[in-house]
């Protein structure tokens, strides 16, 4: 009688079928007693397998499913009519039969199958393994037979493979593979190799992924081809993962140690992984042991791994997002649910599978444009492994593809091949600091209908689709990142073949254009949202928007749409635009819309003269602002008057026309006052809406206009007291130190206080002299950009910080500058500034009484040693025992530098929350300085110590992410009793010691 523990291996319940302990038996029965009904003939094992089950199974679910293997294992009966036919597991399937004819009953079997797929293609795979000689194990002879029907599992131009010599020294491989993993990982057969990975938008090195070879003494080099599958087969993958784990992480800490370039490295998981060991553990403790920051560490999910259990590896993966860990989705497009996949699972990135280049055809490019738009969509980034060609490489960067891998850049090497090679080559690595700037870029779709907001796509005039593209601006140059072909058409209408002419066009030495970016990148960076800008360029009117991307080190990025307004009429703003209209758009600098009633206005039209004037508020405000900024100061007056909300009307009725206008002298690009005209045009009586504009005007009005503009009449009533004896007294008495120089910033004189100040007898010593000649100024380049953008834009500087040497010491003074005027044109400038050395010491002064940190707002040394003298008091007359714990970020000097002071900052403010968060009232929490805390608390048990010290360093290594990019802190803390020290200073000292001790034993 069967037990239910061992039916299953003698009897199929769902088949009928026997099982594999009854088959084994009954085979060796046959082959030994030759009961044969094929008697005389070799014989063989068929092994039989539904390909594509799985899916099937996924699809119909598992009723259907059994349906079919019952109906799978009759086709099969028949077919094989009194052979002996086994069912071990799943679709699994076993015959013992003569091996003549047995090709040809395969392929009936297969016919069969395709027809049960219930609208699915259904493929069989089949081994045959021929026994030569009656005495062999029976579950060898499965074994080999399965080998033959796995190895032809990707294939799609046969049905079945017979077990050949071929198959037999693969099998002998598989074998030593096996037994010999745990001796090539201790003997360093096993060896990392490195593939680079490159951003395509600025062409540097922007990761690594680790490859294991293995470098076998008898086998020579073995392809990742062979022992990968293997490994996995055999539930061996974990012992070779877990290696590669341990090698990158160590890795890296020998690169840190040697100062050589940081690089993020991914390695392969398989999904055996998470079954055969505590993966993710591992991680953890590799990453800890290295001191190895969690963004630097990705790790890659093959698509095919990820259908089964997938609740389970879910949360998985959240376990790693959680840590700080990204997680990539790796060979997307290799299997058949690549959609249901990124539904169902949350990637940082989609590392796309090769063989959408393999003969890189049309509709290969189509798949990899809808992918990449798809990805960034989902705000996940995308890399395509196996790039070879220029091609390639230019087809990938021009969709938006941020990050390409392949024979291209470079092959699989080890690490110090790998430095050799990027030397050799001129590779750059990109560094940390430009990472998350480059990020943020490439989330962005070039190639979608309107990138900019939800809003901005609903209104959206250009219905033909934007033409984009991603402007870097750098130093003084602007460089085009990337742009789809249609603002490349657009930049060829209005006369640039190439985009490296419009890069030329846009430089600082050019003119025009520079100053309309530059304004427009000023003004997109500091509202934070998508901004109108237009230009005129050799008599085309365009126009578009722009918005802010990101900001680095030494960069900023914007993303800009381009319309060419004569040529594409939709997107005017009336809809329509006469030649006649455009010529005239180029006379005017501003054209506005406003709505009296409302006090609102809108923009028509507008050139980058005027960009930053209007801020499209209220009306009466705007006009208020303009007036005080960019208009000359004898017409003030008289322009508020004319641009009076409140009689506006009423003047244009009077006047007996529907408009009126006037000439005021208007401050342009270059900071001088021009004359031009300003116009009210009455567009709407009823709802009181007026078109106001500013024109320019032709020369021989301006030369009429100043031929009829009496010289500014100085009034100071009937005294003794003229302008040049107020003068006079201001230079020699005043005790300001104010000088006033030339257009090209040479001193043409200065106040006797300015004189004293600096130390000298006569004014011969500085005319004719700039501040480059006097070298008085620690940082000249700065005072120097100062007065060149007072007298080339007609800026203001007010209380700019200098340092600068006077009397043979080191001073801090505050400089303010202005142009000087003359009939509207600057013809000079005039500075004044006050020392504040001495502020600067009292407001030392105060803040050494001062008791808190003003970075982070907890108390400084001062403070936590006056706190600590309280915490003396209650131990002497009440016997509370307290501890002082010390708390080090362990390498923040370095982080800091990589990411810059200001990143630096938020760090220490963010750590400084989490101490305090954790801390709450049970002590005084303190930075004495640099990335150091300390907390004083009392406590009655000792283990409380222990508790907090686990508390503060889990809550200050559970950040990350500051200022928007991705890190991971690690600290050293130790602990002191004020018992065993009974005073402060050696309280303080214990407890830096313990600290410095684990700190020492970590590193």
């Amino acid at each position: 009688m069967e037990t239910g523990s061992t039916r299953g291996n003698v009897h199929d319940e769902l088949t009928g079928l026997v099982g594999i302990s009854r088959f084994r038996e009954k085979a060796a029965e046959l082959l030994l007693t030759s009961d044969m009904p094929w008697s005389g003939e070799t014989a063989a094992v068929v092994y039989l397998n539904i390909e594509n089950f799985k899916i099937f199974n996924s699809k119909y679910g598992f009723e259907k499913g059994n349906e079919l293997l019952q109906s799978f294992s009759r086709v099969i009966q028949e077919v094989f009519f009194e052979r002996l036919v086994a069912r071990f597991a799943e679709d699994h399937f076993y015959v013992l039969t003569e091996s003549r004819f047995v090709e040809e009953r395969i392929d009936r079997i297969a016919d069969a199958l395709k027809l049960m797929g219930r609208g699915m293609t259904l493929e069989l795979r089949a081994g045959i393994y021929e026994i030569t000689d009656t005495g062999e194990d029976v579950i060898h002879a499965c074994d080999m037979a399965k080998v033959a029907g796995d190895s032809i599992r990707k294939r799609h131009d046969t049905h079945w493979r017979i077990f050949d010599q071929e198959l037999s020294e693969q099998f002998a491989l598989q074998q030593y593979i096996t037994e010999n993993i745990d001796h090539a990982i201790e003997a360093g057969y096993i060896k990392i190799f490195y593939q680079p990975v490159v951003r395509t938008l600025n062409g540097e090195i922007c990761g690594l992924e680790a490859l294991a070879r293995w470098d076998d003494p008898v086998h020579g080099l073995l392809s990742p081809a062979v022992f990968i599958g293997v490994l996995e087969e055999h539930h061996l993958i974990h012992k070779l993962d877990q290696f590669v784990i341990k090698k990158v992480c160590l890795h890296y800490k020998h690169c840190l140690e040697r100062g050589n370039p940081l690089i993020p490295v991914s390695f392969n998981l398989s999904r055996l992984d998470f079954e055969l060991c505590d993966i993710f553990q591992i991680i953890n403790t590799a990453v800890y042991e290295n001191k190895v920051p969690k963004n630097m560490i990705h790790i890659e999910l093959t698509e095919s791994g990820l259908s089964q259990n997938e609740d389970f590896i879910r949360e998985q993966i959240y376990h790693f997002h959680r840590e700080g860990y990204e997680v990539w989705m790796d060979d997307f497009g290799s299997a058949y649910s690549s959609l249901n996949v990124l539904k169902d699972f949350d990637f940082d990135e989609l590392k796309i599978d090769m063989k959408f280049l393999s003969d890189f055809s049309e509709r290969s490019r189509l798949i990899l444009v809808s992918v990449v738009q798809m990805a960034k969509s989902l705000g996940i980034q995308t890399l395509v492994e196996g790039v070879e060609t220029k091609q390639q490489l230019d087809f990938l960067r021009s969709i938006g593809c941020e990050k390409v891998q392949g024979y291209y850049y470079g092959r699989p090497m080890r690490y110090w091949d790998l430095v050799r090679y990027i030397s050799e080559k001129g590779l750059f690595v990109e560094s940390p600091g430009k990472r998350k700037y480059f990020d943020d870029i490439g989330k962005t779709d070039i190639l979608g209908s309107a990138p900019l907001t939800d809003e901005e796509r609903e209104n959206d005039l250009n219905t033909r689709g934007p033409s984009l593209a991603i402007v870097e601006r750098r130093d003084d140059t602007f460089r085009v990142m990337n742009c789809n072909e249609s603002f490349r058409r657009v930049m060829e209408h209005i006369g640039f073949g190439e985009i490296a002419e419009a890069e030329k066009a846009f430089s600082k030495e050019a003119g025009s254009l520079y100053t309309s970016l530059t304004a427009m990148f000023e003004k997109t960076e500091q509202s934070g949202r998508p901004e109108l800008y237009d230009f005129v360029w050799k008599g085309f009117y365009c126009s578009g928007k722009a918005r802010f991307l990101s900001k680095g080190l030494d960069a900023s990025a914007v993303l800009i749409s381009l319309v060419n307004l004569s040529d594409d009429v939709s997107y005017i703003q009336r809809e329509q635009m006469e030649e006649a209209g455009h010529n005239l758009f180029t006379m005017y600098r501003v054209v506005t819309l406003v709505d009296i009633p409302s006090d609102t206005h809108s923009f028509i039209y507008q050139s980058y003269k005027y960009s930053g004037v209007y801020e499209l508020g209220s009306a009466r405000e705007d006009f208020r602002k303009f007036a005080e900024n960019d208009i000359y100061r004898d017409d003030r007056d008289r322009y508020e008057a004319f641009v009076d909300p409140d009689t506006l009307i009423s003047r244009i009725r009077k006047g007996g026309k529907n408009y009126m206008s006037e000439f005021f002298r208007t401050k342009g690009v270059d900071g001088n006052y021009e004359w031009s005209e300003h116009g009210v045009v009455l567009v709407d009586e009823v709802q009181q809406k007026c078109l106001c504009y500013i024109r320019v005007i032709n020369q021989e009005d301006i030369k009429r206009l100043e031929k009829e503009t009496p010289a500014m009449e100085h009034r100071y009533g009937d005294s003794e007291i003229t302008p040049e004896l107020l003068w006079e007294n201001a230079v020699a008495e005043s005790g300001i130190g104010f000088f006033w120089k030339d257009t090209n910033r040479r001193f043409l004189g200065a106040s006797n206080a300015f004189m004293e100040y600096y130390g000298f007898e006569s004014l011969d010593e500085i005319l004719g002299k700039n501040d480059e000649d006097m070298g008085w100024h620690v940082n000249p380049e700065r005072f120097k950009n100062d007065e060149e953008m007072v007298l080339e834009n007609g800026q203001r500087t007010r209380n700019v910080p200098i340092k600068c040497v006077a009397g043979g010491k080191l001073r801090d003074i505050v400089a303010s500058k202005e142009p000087i005027y003359k009939d509207g044109r600057i013809v000079g400038l005039m500075g004044h500034f006050f020392d504040v050395s001495r502020e600067k010491a009292i407001e030392k002064r105060i803040k050494l009484l001062s008791y808190s940190d003003d970075l982070t707002g907890v108390m400084n040394m001062r403070g936590l040693m006056d706190s600590g003298l309280r915490y003396v008091e209650s131990y002497d007359f009440r016997d509370i025992d307290f501890a002082m714990t010390i708390m080090d970020i362990i390498d923040f000097h370095r982080l800091n530098g990589v990411y810059g002071h200001e990143w630096g900052n938020m760090c220490l403010k963010e750590v400084a929350a989490k101490i305090l968060e954790c801390i709450g009232v049970r002590g005084i929490t303190s930075r004495p300085g640099g990335a150091r805390f300390i907390v004083l608390f009392q406590f009655s048990n000792r283990d409380e110590v222990d508790e907090l010290e686990r508390e503060l360093k889990d809550a200050v290594e559970s950040i990350r992410r500051i200022g928007g990019i991705a890190c991971n802190l690690y600290t050293a803390i130790g602990s002191a009793f004020y018992s065993d020290c009974e005073s402060i200073e050696k309280l303080h000292q214990s407890a830096i010691d313990v600290m410095l001790s684990k700190k020492n034993n970590m590193t």
